[in-house]
Order: structure tokens, then sequence, then C-alpha cells
């Protein structure tokens, strides 16, 4: 067994960090090494910091996926029952299907910064929740998000938001 240590500087922060491996024999770890200085750019926390963007820019992308979907379906019940083409609602539809997005975060209750805190878990949970739902489900599970007023309740239930099931199995229970 051999042990491959590099000092490294962070290409994004500037800190310098140790970046170690155990390697079988001194040959594997002295490769390690090389191909370490040329490849390993970021420390560990501006790493982790980079995975937790782009975690969040994907569940926005789900999100904003679906309240297209939601909003189309408002403007095709629109034009059902109003007449016309779905085209001519579809502009005040998707402000009616973003204003159910936002009603969600709303009306929470707690100190100013657990509501900041719960709203960002809130926000996340329900994307991760909406991104795998059928667009007709949407109302009921913003109904059942609402119920769920307090700040405190939404950060102590923060681990149960691993998956859309582990949401909807929270929202629900």
């Amino acid at each position: 067994m051999a042990q491959a240590r590099i000092d490294i500087i962070c290409e994004t922060c500037g800190k310098e960090f140790t970046h170690t491996k155990i390697c079988f024999n001194r040959k594997e770890a002295d490769s390690y090494e090389e191909w370490a200085k040329e490849n390993i750019t970021v420390c560990p926390d501006c790493y982790k910091e980079a995975c937790r963007k782009f975690e969040e820019k994907k569940r926005r992308k789900a999100l904003t996926g679906n309240i297209m979907k939601r909003a189309w379906k408002i403007a095709r019940e629109g034009a059902e029952k109003f007449g016309g083409s779905p085209r001519e609602y579809f502009r005040e539809s998707l402000r009616m299907a973003w204003g159910e997005v936002k009603e969600t975060a709303s009306d929470l209750k707690g100190s100013e910064k657990q509501i900041t805190w719960a709203r960002k878990i809130k926000e996340s949970a329900l994307a991760m929740l909406f991104a795998g739902m059928k667009p007709e489900f949407v109302p009921e599970a913003i109904k059942l998000a609402n119920g769920k007023t307090s700040a405190a309740w939404w950060i102590d239930n923060k681990d149960m938001f691993d998956s859309a099931r582990g949401v909807g199995r929270a929202i629900k229970g």
C-alpha cells in the first residue's frame, strides 16, 4: 500500500488543500499524483457548492417545464369554457400557473431566518415533486403544501425531501 498525497491550490477560491488517495503500490501512487496535479483543480468545498448549484438549476428547470404544461392546460380550459384559441388565453394562464407556485412559498410562520430557510426548502421540494407530477395533480399538491404553514416543520423535515416520493409522503403525512 502506498499513499498518493498532493497539495493543490483551488482555482475557484484560492485555498490550498491536500488531496490523498490510497493506492496498491508506489508506482500507482506516483502515477495518480501526476494525474491529480493536472485534473483536480477545485477544493471539496467549492466542488460541493458547484454540485448544489447544479442540482438547484436542474430542479428549477423541471419546475419551469411543469409550469408551462400547467399554463397550457389552463389555457385550453379557458378556450373550452369561453371559446377561442388556447393561444389567446396563454398569457393570463401563465400568470395563473406562476401564481400557484408562488402561493406555495407564502404564508409561513416563524422567525425571519426560519421563513427564509423554509422557503428555499419548500421551493426545492415542490420543484422536485412537480417535476414528476402530472399537471392535473399540481393544484392538489399545492393545497397540501400550503397546509404546512410552520417554517419549523419544513426545516425539521428537510431530510425527507431527497426524492419526489419522500416529498409526497412528507406533505401528505
